[in-house]
């Protein structure tokens, strides 16, 4: 949301940001100037687009509570590992357009590589504007959705493990550590 705001392509007061937890919620608030609620249900009823980020387990409550408060409008754009388009597209029964995405962390500075796949209901205009929203995190990739986990692990999990080790790398090998980081994210891209 924050890389989404700060590029342009959301303004903060088009934003509404959901979180049960009220300490999150304040936080967010703080640092991106968003409107918030605790209640997922003001959250689908808010704009042109949900983003449904919640841990798998609870997806399926989730989109049971969210239900009746969206609209054959609006493109759910799933961030949710494991949780299946067709599973999204069903809870409510509308015919709602539904893209799952994969992001990364290097997507927070617009340099990701983020997959997606896009349900059977979609129209070609929210396509697009999920793929211009993509853009604006780095670059992606269209891909059937039974490919997603595999690739969720090597775009999405890779620098989330990989990106904290260089990280220790520079802090304790100091003068060396750039050098010798550098080196090695250059070679594990194969250039």
């Amino acid at each position: 949301m924050e890389r989404l705001i700060n590029a342009g392509f959301a303004r903060a007061d088009a934003v509404l940001a959901c979180d049960t937890d009220q300490s999150k919620v304040s936080e967010i608030k703080r640092r991106l100037n968003v409107m918030t609620s605790v209640d997922n249900r003001d959250a689908a009823r808010f704009g042109d687009a949900v983003v449904l980020a919640v841990p798998p387990k609870q997806a399926p409550q989730v989109l049971e509570e969210i239900k009746d408060s969206l609209s054959e409008s609006q493109i759910v754009i799933s961030l949710v590992g494991l949780v299946s388009i067709v599973f999204i597209e069903e809870t409510p029964r509308l015919g709602i357009g539904v893209a799952r995405v994969m992001p990364n962390l290097p997507s927070l500075v617009g340099s990701g590589f983020n997959v997606v796949s896009f349900g059977r209901y979609i129209n070609s205009e929210d396509k697009q504007w999920g793929k211009n929203l993509l853009n604006v995190l780095g670059t992606y990739r269209e891909i059937e959705e039974e490919k997603m986990e595999i690739y969720s692990l090597v775009s999405a999990m890779g620098p989330t493990y990989f990106l904290p080790f260089v990280d220790t790398l520079i802090g304790e090998a100091a003068p060396a550590a750039p050098s010798v980081g550098h080196r090695h994210v250059r070679g594990f891209g194969g250039h």
